[in-house]
């Protein structure tokens, strides 16, 4: 078994453009224990000191060095956001030249695996819906994620109730890397730019609104079956990010232009013509939803306004969701 900075990698789970993803425990018992002390409020266990590892598979020099300095700050800054649905940074760190995160151990796996088939808008919104809140708090708190990507999006069993799956926004601070990634490696890495904002291909700096496009354009890949836009080469994609239009999202859908109406403004290209922030995106669609939702389906609960997470209830009225 591979030992990494004090750890025993257990299982590999995923990859994605820049890391390696792996399930692992302290080598130590004793800073096991230790180690869950300090970190009250998260799961890391006192007995094995099970955690998920984020280890970076790039040179700490040359052009890679700043962005991942750029990284870790981001990073260490998302260990202080305490926002439920953010994967909770327990460390950020340095080890044999590379970067590494230690994490919550989570059995989850990335929404991209879930986007195999399309699903229903109501079913997107389940899984999308409750991010928008932690997007949102994290611009509040000067920290714009950058990146968001089915593959930021991590799926994993609701602790409260494990027959719900339960979305973590993890991956701040990864878009410093991409932008040196798009240049050095071009069309191997044009999957993870398929939701980035226009405003971002031009060169601009990262925001709540650009953070709402990527979200819009993962909602838009679960219902649509597909991405906004696909090309083999970057240049083209950024090109079509830049001035194309969207694919409808409700082919086959009843009310489809009215969703697509909501969808369009979210992934406009001027981002001050998108909403004022994710959760008012989320509230026009879980509106739509409720308007055309299928004959015989439960009702779904109002997406309100707040009070919100911080007041113990989340911004559809679900406990669960906050928890």
């Amino acid at each position: 078994m591979r030992q990494f900075a004090g750890y025993l990698l257990q299982e590999h789970a995923f990859d994605d453009a820049v890391s390696a993803i792996w399930h692992a425990r302290f080598a130590d018992p004793v800073a096991a224990k230790r180690a869950a002390e300090q970190q009250a409020g998260g799961r890391l266990d006192a007995h094995t000191g099970a955690a998920t590892l984020r280890i970076f598979e790039l040179p700490e020099d040359g052009e890679f060095s700043g962005p991942l300095y750029a990284f870790r700050e981001d990073a260490e800054a998302a260990a202080r956001l305490a926002h439920p649905r953010v994967l909770v940074t327990h460390d950020v760190g340095r080890h044999g030249g590379q970067t590494y995160v230690v994490s919550d151990h989570t059995p989850a796996v990335p929404l991209s695996e879930h986007l195999r088939r399309p699903l229903t808008p109501g079913q997107a919104l389940d899984l999308l819906g409750p991010v928008a809140a932690a997007l949102d708090a994290a611009a509040r708190g000067g920290l714009p994620h950058g990146a968001v990507h089915p593959r930021s999006i991590w799926i994993a069993p609701d602790p409260a109730r494990r027959d719900e799956p339960r979305a973590l926004l993890s991956g701040f601070g990864l878009h410093h890397v991409l932008r040196v990634l798009a240049v050095q490696r071009g069309a191997g890495v044009v999957e993870d730019f398929l939701y980035i904002a226009p405003e971002l291909v031009r060169g601009g700096r990262p925001s709540n609104r650009s953070d709402q496009y990527a979200l819009a354009a993962a909602l838009l890949h679960a219902t649509a079956g597909r991405p906004p836009f696909q090309r083999d080469q970057l240049a083209d994609l950024f090109g079509d990010q830049r001035f194309g239009r969207p694919p409808s999202v409700g082919h086959g859908i009843e009310g489809a232009a009215a969703l697509d109406e909501i969808m369009l403004r979210a992934l406009a290209k001027n981002p001050d013509q998108r909403y004022d922030s994710c959760r008012a995106f989320v509230a026009a669609v879980a509106a739509w939803e409720r308007e055309h939702r299928p004959a015989g389906t439960p009702p779904r609960p109002p997406a309100a306004s707040p009070p919100g997470c911080a007041g113990g209830r989340c911004w559809r009225h679900r406990p669960s969701a906050c928890t």
